[in-house]
């Protein structure tokens, strides 16, 4: 038969265990969430990456429209008062 101290000491180390399996699973949980924001991150900058490149080719061709606009304006009014 185990005595009440016997029995004690398994309840102890039961628990200490319990409590080390609950701080490694918050631990694991820690580090999966961390991985997985710094996944997101690392989407978000590739994306804000791909964003500015295309960016940067729309304020290109906005302004050769606008260059190709204004000489076309050029023309017509070149035309309308006789001096083409």
């Amino acid at each position: 038969m185990t005595s009440s101290s016997q029995l004690q000491a398994a309840l102890e180390a039961l628990e200490n265990a319990v409590d080390a399996a609950e701080a490694a699973a918050a631990a694991r949980i820690a580090a999966s969430n961390a991985e997985t924001g710094a996944a997101q991150d690392s989407d978000l900058d590739s994306a804000l990456a791909a964003l500015q490149r295309e960016h940067e080719g729309l304020k290109s061709v906005t302004g050769d429209v606008s260059r190709r606009l204004d000489g076309a304006i050029q023309q017509v009014e070149a035309i309308l008062t006789g001096r083409a």
